[in-house]
């Protein structure tokens, strides 16, 4: 039984081979293999990038990759109708090793809490996630911000995990290059262009310094007897902008300024 499906287009063709397996007594059984030279998933480049393969007679239930591993989808886990084949039954070698303490297990034993840069070569894990603790997070928060501004060669994927409770590796979309840059954050995805986020970025920044606030999605009142002409626009600017998720991926990247001392004149 071939459960990933074949197509005939020579794109496709040249992404999988199958390789025939026989045993003494037992039937001929085909297995797909995913050729490592055409990424296709998030969870594919993964795997690569930890040396491992993708193959397999079965389809993996969370990203479509070819997959041999048993598994049973949590009862947890919600997000049923964005499986690639929630009835398969087994998920690829990536997505276990997203999923387990393979790739680095976080202090509540959770690794999909963790955010990550993903190459061929290397799989860069970072924190974002406050369960991680502060200190990673301020050095993970500067590492994310620089491959989000400056992508890796593609192939590539960036994923952006703050909440942390769930896999969401095989949403994310892979980079191939072009002037559109994408990331994933807590299983939403954005296309966008790094100048487009610095600028975003830089606009967080503004709005922690001016208004104090502890994080730049902090929900803040429209007063405008207490600030200047100039501080209404800034306001309003971030208000028309806020919920967008170029905003969100921003607030989460951006580097809050230092408190500054009160005046003792005042």
């Amino acid at each position: 039984m071939i459960a990933f499906t074949i197509s005939s287009r020579a794109a496709i063709r040249s992404a999988l081979s199958l390789t025939t397996v026989r045993a003494a007594g037992k039937p001929v059984r085909n297995y797909v293999r995913m050729d490592a030279d055409v990424i296709r998933t998030a969870p594919h480049l993964f795997a690569v990038a930890h040396g491992r393969e993708a193959i397999g007679a079965e389809r993996c239930c969370y990203c479509g990759a070819p997959a041999s591993d048993p598994h049973e989808i949590p009862d947890s886990f919600t997000a049923i109708d964005q499986l690639a084949a929630p009835g398969s039954g087994h998920r690829c070698s990536g997505c276990a090793l997203a999923m387990t303490a393979t790739a680095g297990q976080s202090p509540d034993g959770k690794p999909w809490m963790w955010s990550w840069v993903i190459t061929r070569a290397n799989a860069d894990r970072r924190a974002l996630c406050v369960m991680l603790g502060g200190d990673r997070v301020a050095a993970g928060r500067n590492a994310l911000r620089a491959a989000c501004l400056a992508p890796p060669e593609p192939p590539y994927v960036i994923l952006l995990c703050e909440a942390g409770r769930t896999h969401t590796m095989f949403r994310a979309p892979v980079n191939r290059g072009g002037a559109l840059a994408s990331l994933t954050h807590d299983g939403r995805t954005l296309h966008y262009r790094p100048d487009e986020l610095r600028a975003r970025i830089r606009l967080c920044e503004m709005v922690s310094r001016t208004y104090g606030s502890k994080t730049a999605r902090d929900r803040l009142p429209i007063s405008p007897g207490r600030w200047d002409v100039d501080r209404i626009e800034l306001l309003e600017e971030w208000h028309a902008v806020r919920d967008e998720l170029l905003t969100v991926a921003a607030a989460c990247l951006f580097e809050a300024p230092p408190k500054e001392e009160p005046c003792p004149n005042n």
